[in-house]
């Protein structure tokens, strides 16, 4: 009973973010804004997930190291996609709604 409510906490815990994300993507006015809505779920809705899974595998007594460094490693993964994701989504929209945007300044000669 205690496991299951504990499971449930971090279920719900993890559906909120998902749910206030999917409300700003269909709320924010430009790309930017809705890529960048995006990445709540990745950091504050998927984990919970995991760890409501490694909860239910510890209380069936099915959890062993190999789910445990799945977890981790899970975790870990979703950490770096974010990173990496963002930024070039960024990237690829900032680059279509201002071309030229993300251009190297041109170096101005020095007058001497």
């Amino acid at each position: 009973m205690l496991i299951d409510g504990l499971i449930a906490f971090f279920v719900v815990l993890g559906t909120i973010p998902i749910v206030a994300s999917a409300i700003a993507v269909v709320r924010l006015p430009d790309g930017l804004s809705r890529a960048n809505a995006m990445g709540l779920v990745t950091v504050a809705g998927l984990p919970n997930f995991i760890v409501a899974n490694l909860i239910r595998d510890a209380a069936d007594n099915t959890l062993g190291w190999g789910g445990l460094l799945s977890a981790i490693v899970a975790i870990i993964g979703l950490l770096a996609v974010l990173a990496t994701g963002s930024t070039m989504m960024a990237r690829a929209l900032l680059t279509e709604e201002a071309p030229g945007a993300l251009a190297k300044p041109e170096k101005r000669a020095r007058n001497s």
